[in-house]
């Protein structure tokens, strides 16, 4: 009897933390609202995960956003920690567009676009030779270089287009008579005297070079993608450089999760669903959590 009087009180007990620290705003989720670093939010509670967004900046529709009795939803000021990290790719030098007399040696199909071309393509590249050198994307097809000929290459400028999804993403469009037209990615060094904001594109300013969101603008009022598809003379700071990386989220969580990662993954509230946002895995937020059954612990 003294065993089973027991485990109704350890019960009770864990039903009273678990209602404190963590506020019930959907029927499978709530939000622990003691700021804790990504580590300690994943140990701690079962971070949300999503199955419609891989790519920074994306709308998630599958997390809805809560609301509580304090205010009419969280603000996007409020920001949480969910169970994903992100990883960026090396940085590379945006080196135009040109056209080939015929397909490239090493051009493999893409399949899809779920973390856009240029992630895709380096992903592809990286597992065909660590070491490839360039790559080259037009809308269907990527081609790995690592310095050997890769192809009857035409020295002429072909048309370049952004994805909507991936507007930040410059591919190569059309083919006219057997050429077709792929934009170059160069596997380059960026040095590590950077002010690392986080962002996938690098802007030079009167300070040193900057990451920064590719969507905003430099002196030129420009977004990234504008900049490298016109020919501007202004020289003036800040301006954006040809240097761009990806940041690749991973669905994920635990200790293992965050051991290799660049970023810890959160969202904030923008027009009634949450976006993505990268951030350093340190700081402190609240986070989103899904309901435990304590009784079967799923």
């Amino acid at each position: 009897m003294r065993g089973s009087g027991f485990c109704g009180c350890s019960l009770i007990l864990i039903l009273i933390h678990h209602s404190h620290a963590c506020k019930t705003v959907d029927k499978d989720l709530c939000i622990d609202e003691t700021p804790k670093t990504w580590s300690e939010a994943s140990e701690s509670c079962n971070l949300v995960v999503s199955n419609t967004s891989l790519h920074v900046g994306d709308p998630i529709t599958d997390i809805p956003v809560p609301h509580r009795s304090s205010a009419p939803t969280y603000t996007s000021k409020d920001i949480h920690w969910i169970g994903a990290t992100g990883t960026f790719t090396p940085w590379f030098k945006f080196a135009g567009c040109n056209m080939y007399f015929y397909f490239p040696f090493n051009t493999q199909w893409m399949p899809s676009l779920k973390i856009g071309p240029v992630a895709q393509c380096h992903q592809l590249c990286e597992k065909w030779r660590n070491t490839y050198k360039e790559f080259g994307i037009n809308k269907t097809h990527c081609f790995c270089d690592d310095g050997e000929k890769t192809g009857n290459l035409k020295m002429v400028n072909c048309k370049r287009q952004n994805i909507e999804k991936f507007k930040n993403d410059l591919i190569g469009t059309g083919d006219k008579q057997g050429h077709y037209a792929f934009t170059l990615y160069r596997r380059v060094s960026v040095s590590t005297e950077l002010d690392d904001l986080l962002g996938e594109c690098l802007l030079e300013t009167n300070k040193g070079n900057k990451t920064y969101p590719c969507d905003a603008a430099d002196i030129t009022n420009l977004m990234w993608d504008e900049r490298q598809q016109n020919k501007i003379t202004n020289d003036s700071l800040p301006r954006w450089t040809p240097y761009v990386r990806r940041l690749i989220i991973n669905w994920k969580t635990g200790s293992s999760a965050v051991q290799d990662a660049s970023v810890c993954i959160g969202v904030r509230n923008q027009n009634g669903s949450y976006e993505t946002l990268p951030l350093r895995c340190n700081e402190t937020h609240t986070s989103i959590c899904k309901k435990v059954d304590i009784t079967t612990g799923n």
